[in-house]
């Protein structure tokens, strides 16, 4: 399958460097015929509106050339073609998404929501064009988390956002049964981080309302610590990566037991157990379903979940960190069940008594739009994903200069002391150093460890921060300096070092993601200049964990390579099959969402409509046929409707709570 998919992108990309040429050709011809209109704006919006999309193209150079003082290269311009017939681009880092995605919105006619990683990258983006949109009759708005409500115009032409905030205003106006949009074009920038690795995440919006306390008959803490009484008495028996891929088709007769897997996030119990948890539920007044998933979210919390790793503590709330980005994510929360247990793992305040007014799983959200496409540097390990998704291809084209960089691997026993080396030899070479970690709590250990020996070091992460990102991110590329950062540094952030200054990136330890790597490289030798990547692995890195003990048992200094492509391969396809059933699920939901907004036009029957949907949602948890769970999903998805469109009926009004 990689075999044919790399052929027919060799295919796409010869096609649209061919139509990239006729483009350069038009541009010429226009260049040698009007010297003095391609800048005039008329001329240029009657080019615009031409029926060739070359001579749009075309327009869009010299539109570019005035108003941001930049002519796209060729690379551009064969994106810019590719992405107007609906495909993906596969363009590296370094080589101006925003001048291309700027170039497509002038030339597609349509309006588009465009995706960015944060706010920060949303609101630059427009500042770079907000004029030359202006310029040519293109109403445009940035929605970021600090105006998002019911007076933001959705109907402009170009609005640039993150996902969060398009799903938000999406949410709030189907509640409020005033959608007053259209999704037709989403452009998504860094496309496989929010399309492949935020699939599963779920957007959701709450209101606070202290009627709807959904466990004020709880006394939270009590409860919790009955359950945590429970797993004190318990055998800890911990599984390899062997027994939990093999885990659905394992027979045990153990009883007070529970297996885990710290690093696979794997947690499950005896039966006995589970048993002991629904009676203690009884006295709680909860059902069986949310007293297991209570059960799941405090061993999770206890014995899974790590602070620092996992998750920060920030003003008393748990803020979730996002493994793909290393960024937190104040906006998203863990399952309520989680969410709890870790609020009262770490001793915070009492979370705020919110309702759920809707959800809507990432990935679901964008197979609303008509069409999806998106740009990033690290697609084509994904683009057989994507393809099934979104029903179309990845056009990889070339970088406009080809960079210099020498990538290494180091197998060491020792990292910190092969740290010292290349640190202290980056420095005699006047290098900058840029120290990536997997989580922050790694980082900070970095950063103290350079620190006590003397090289002075700039740690940015989600708990030290002090000095703004953009700050040190301006200053990373300086002669001599070291900087200490996570994944927060490994996407979307643009490093320039010093003209005569090389960067050195040295990633402490292999993710488990191709993509990852390819990311993080890509912070240095940017057009065309010299760089080189330092990636540490030793035996006890968390990567190896992800292969079977007889693959792990023959690790060693000549194979070790191979088995981290093996064991990334096993976290991809574990990784994708969740995506792929959570989606699934998060499909059937959102549908009965859909229908309820759209039909039930009184918000009289709304608080019982959304505490029915909590318990729907654990059906799919429960179940493991995929197909049974979705229609037993759907059967009682038409009971909760059923049962509100006859209280509306007979002007019954509200509808008992016993119901």
């Amino acid at each position: 399958m990689l075999k044919i998919h790399k052929g027919f992108n060799v295919l796409l990309y010869r096609k649209y460097k061919a139509q990239a040429k006729k483009v350069n050709n038009i541009i010429q011809k226009l260049q040698n015929a009007h010297p003095h209109k391609i800048s005039d704006d008329i001329f240029l919006k009657n080019l615009l509106s031409h029926k060739s999309k070359l001579t749009r193209v075309a327009a869009a150079y010299f539109i570019l050339s005035k108003y941001i003082h930049k002519s796209l290269f060729d690379v551009q311009i064969t994106a810019v073609l590719a992405m107007l017939d609906g495909y993906f681009v596969d363009v590296k880092t370094g080589e101006g998404k925003t001048l291309i995605i700027g170039a497509y919105c002038l030339v597609v006619k349509k309006p588009v929501h465009v995706f960015t990683v944060n706010d920060y990258l949303a609101e630059e983006a427009i500042r770079q064009l907000g004029d030359m949109y202006q310029a040519f009759d293109l109403s445009f708005g940035v929605l970021t988390s600090q105006n998002l409500g019911e007076d933001f115009d959705m109907q402009k032409d170009i609005i640039y956002g993150t996902a969060a905030s398009f799903a938000f205003q999406y949410i709030m106006q189907r509640f409020n049964r005033n959608l007053d949009y259209q999704l037709h074009i989403a452009v998504v920038d860094e496309a496989d981080y929010v399309l492949i690795d935020n699939a599963t995440s779920a957007f959701s919006v709450g209101v606070d309302d202290d009627s709807l306390i959904q466990y004020k008959h709880l006394d939270l803490v009590e409860f919790i610590e009955k359950i945590q009484n429970i797993f004190s008495k318990a055998v800890f028996l911990e599984l390899n990566y062997d027994e939990v891929q093999a885990w659905a088709n394992l027979e045990n007769s153990l009883t007070n037991t529970i297996f885990i897997n710290q690093a696979l996030k794997f947690i499950d119990f005896s039966q006995d157990i589970q048993d002991k948890i629904i009676d203690l539920s009884k006295n709680g007044c909860l059902s069986p379903s949310e007293a297991l998933a209570f059960m799941y979210g405090v061993a999770n919390a206890c014995y899974v979940y790590q602070k620092n790793i996992d998750y920060i503590v920030a003003e008393d709330d748990i803020l979730l960190v996002d493994k793909h980005n290393g960024r937190t994510l104040p906006n998203s929360k863990h399952d309520i069940y989680l969410q709890l247990a870790l609020l009262v793992k770490e001793s915070c305040i009492k979370p705020s008594q919110t309702q759920t007014i809707g959800k809507i799983a990432n990935q679901v959200y964008f197979l609303k739009y008509k069409e999806v496409i998106g740009l990033s540097g690290s697609l084509l390990p994904v683009q057989e994903e994507l393809s099934k998704i979104f029903k179309t291809g990845v056009v990889a084209v070339p970088q406009n200069k080809t960079p210099v960089i020498n990538k290494t691997y180091h197998f060491t026993k020792n990292k910190n002391d092969l740290l010292l080396q290349i640190v202290s030899r980056n420095i005699n070479e006047k290098k900058a150093s840029l120290i990536i970690c997997k989580n922050d709590k790694d980082a900070t250990n970095v950063s103290r460890f350079l620190s006590e020996r003397g090289y002075e070091n700039v740690l940015f992460n989600n708990t030290t921060a002090t000095v703004s990102e953009n700050t040190i991110i301006s200053g990373a590329g300086e002669s001599k300096k070291i900087t200490i950062s996570t994944l927060l540094f490994g996407r979307g952030t643009d490093i320039i070092p010093d003209d005569s200054t090389v960067l050195s990136v040295i990633i402490y330890e292999v993710f488990g993601c191709k993509r990852a790597e390819i990311q993080i490289s890509g912070r240095t030798g940017r057009q065309g200049r010299a760089g080189d990547v330092h990636i540490f692995v030793s035996e006890d890195d968390e990567i190896f964990q992800y292969v079977d003990c007889k693959t792990k048992s023959k690790l060693n200094k000549n194979n070790y390579v191979s088995i981290i492509r093996r064991a990334i391969s096993n976290i991809y396809g574990t990784n994708a099959q969740i995506r792929e059933r959570s989606t699934y699920f998060a499909y059937y939901i959102d549908l009965i969402y859909e229908y309820y907004y759209q039909h039930i036009k009184d918000t009289t029957y709304d608080n019982w409509f959304l505490t029915q949907i909590d318990s729907l949602e654990q059906i799919s948890f429960n179940l493991a046929n995929k197909e049974e769970s979705s229609r037993l999903i759907m059967k009682e998805a038409k009971k909760i409707i059923d049962t509100i469109q006859y209280y509306a009926m007979n002007h019954k009004g509200g509808i008992p709570c016993q119901i």
